[in-house]
């Protein structure tokens, strides 16, 4: 299986000190003490090495691409935080957020792939049987945690225009895509410490799941 994008996010329970001086601006403009901060996020984009930052007033995204390993994006995500944190102290944090997203290419033409998806994780009947594309979603709430994942063959154009910001030229023309979430709501501080060891979790149950869900694919038949 090949890791071809992951995306941490952090939900803050207030905005980042740079916004909180633009509001009071804002409202000392407009001499209303309620007026608040709307607009689209600040996007960085960083080609050279396939990231992209998102400044959300109460949030902060960061994308990565082009890295084999998911346990090397554990190290890159830690240091891109806490180079923020250096310039400008993170809020208090209501929720993380960690996804990965892996392929795993098959010589079958993708009518093919559908067909035994279908068979294996659906009951035939007429609405199954005259789908043209299917994706599968699946959700597990245990201790305060949410584990998303959701699958389904795919082409390479969609991998590209939906999912991917940087449009590597390597990607195969069919494949099995699984996307798969890692979700904690969790009202903390911002560490290192604690930023790590959710990712920590995050990684190990995402490789776990992406391989378990691709080695029953081969057994079947895939």
């Amino acid at each position: 299986m090949e890791l071809v994008k992951t995306v941490l996010r952090l939900d803050l329970g207030e905005a980042f000190n740079p916004w909180l001086e633009l509001r009071n601006v804002i409202r000392g403009a407009v001499e209303k003490d309620t007026a608040q901060i709307q607009g689209a996020p600040m996007v960085m984009n960083i080609p050279e090495k396939k990231q992209r930052v998102e400044f959300h007033i109460r949030a902060l995204v960061f994308h990565q691409e082009g890295i084999a390993s998911i346990n090397e994006t554990i190290d890159i995500a830690l240091k891109k935080v806490e180079r923020i944190n250096g310039e400008s102290r993170i809020p208090r944090i209501n929720k993380m957020v960690y996804e990965s997203e892996f392929i795993e290419p098959y010589s079958l033409p993708f009518h093919e792939m559908l067909l035994l998806i279908k068979e294996r994780f659906l009951v035939s009947n007429s609405m199954v049987n005259r789908a043209t594309d299917v994706g599968l979603i699946f959700d597990q709430v245990q201790d305060g945690v949410l584990k998303h994942m959701q699958f389904g063959p795919m082409e390479r154009e969609q991998l590209l225009s939906v999912f991917l910001i940087y449009k590597p030229s390597e990607i195969p023309d069919n494949f099995i895509f699984a996307l798969n979430r890692y979700e904690i709501s969790k009202d903390v501080d911002y560490s290192e410490a604690i930023l790590k060891e959710f990712l920590d979790n995050a990684t190990n149950w995402q490789k776990e799941n992406a391989s378990s869900l691709f080695n029953y694919l081969k057994q079947k038949g895939i």
